[in-house]
């Protein structure tokens, strides 16, 4: 069985598509599967360890999961790995969140990647701004892992 993997256009995203035949077959079937790398960016250890475990056990397509302390450490990540949706806490030290998903959007090789924020914001207005300025969706803490599987599934899709 051959196997070929290369990157799509979405950033962090891989289509891996492995050749074989069908049982009783000849002719060779191919399965084409896309799996995501995901960015966790959060100061505590606790919830980003949570988040996933959540994401592992959701079944969702998910490949590399990456972990930041504050939005400093996100955008180092962001540099360093091919990151397809950042879940990103607001309130961190360093740099916040909302400052994080500002640099993501202004920056051209990263300004595609989905950003859903996962928080205990309780400032409804703050949320909207948020989505004005390219958060993708929102899940507030404490989150169902329901919540976070339908947010990263909306959100993957919403990259495609």
């Amino acid at each position: 069985m051959s196997s070929d993997t290369r990157t799509s256009g979405i950033t962090g995203a891989r289509k891996t598509e492995q050749a074989g035949t069908e049982s009783g077959g000849t002719e060779p079937q191919a399965v084409t599967a896309t799996t995501y790398n995901i960015l966790i960016v959060d100061d505590s250890a606790t919830t980003r360890a949570m988040i996933k475990r959540t994401l592992r056990l959701t079944g969702l397509p998910v490949s590399e999961i990456y972990e930041a302390g504050s939005g400093a450490e996100g955008l180092d990540m962001l540099r360093s790995h091919a990151v397809g949706l950042v879940l990103a806490d607001l309130n961190m030290p360093v740099m916040s969140g909302a400052e994080m998903t500002r640099r993501i959007r202004h920056d051209e090789q990263t300004k595609d990647v989905p950003v859903v924020v996962v928080s205990a914001e309780p400032d409804d207005g703050r949320l909207r701004q948020l989505q004005c300025e390219g958060v993708s969706a929102y899940v507030r803490k404490p989150f169902t892992p329901e919540a976070i599987r339908d947010a990263v599934q909306n959100a993957m899709e919403g990259a495609r």
